[in-house]
């Protein structure tokens, strides 16, 4: 293979949290490292339209087994967070849109210190994650409008 495109979602399991209309934050920076170290951009994609797929629903309503069933699938946040999210069955959507953008990190050597390393990556994830922001805030503006 001369090419080859690698999807990852950094949300990871922290999707079944909070609102479905927001970004949830990085479960892991370990994207940003693999793109570091490999010197391949990211492709940044934001999307609109499949928010109904998800119910959510606050943990204190649920039953005693359900909160014990999610914090054994989903960790600790379940039991840090007040909402969780379950996955409904898709139906179509009445619109769906969405935004790309080639990202660069801008960090091109990533530090031997374990410590260091952690500080750049969260430092170079926490702007990725405020631009992906920018682009749902700019995508909402677009459907608007």
């Amino acid at each position: 293979l001369e090419q080859a495109d690698l999807v990852l979602f950094p949300e990871g399991s922290n999707c079944f949290f909070g609102d479905p209309k927001e970004l949830q934050p990085f479960r892991s920076t370990r994207f940003l490292e693999l793109a570091i170290r490999t010197n391949a951009p990211l492709l940044l994609s934001v999307h609109r339209g499949s928010e109904d797929w998800g119910l959510s629903l606050s943990m204190s309503r649920l039953p005693s087994i359900a909160r014990s069933l999610a914090a054994a699938a989903l960790g600790e946040r379940a039991h840090e967070n007040e909402r969780i999210t379950l996955s409904k069955p898709p139906r179509p959507m009445r619109l769906f849109s969405m935004s790309c953008e080639l990202y660069r990190p801008k960090i091109k050597t990533l530090s031997t210190d374990p410590h260091e390393r952690k500080q750049q990556l969260n430092g170079e994830a926490e702007l990725i994650h405020t631009r992906m922001r920018e682009m749902l805030i700019e995508l909402d503006q677009k459907i608007t409008s």
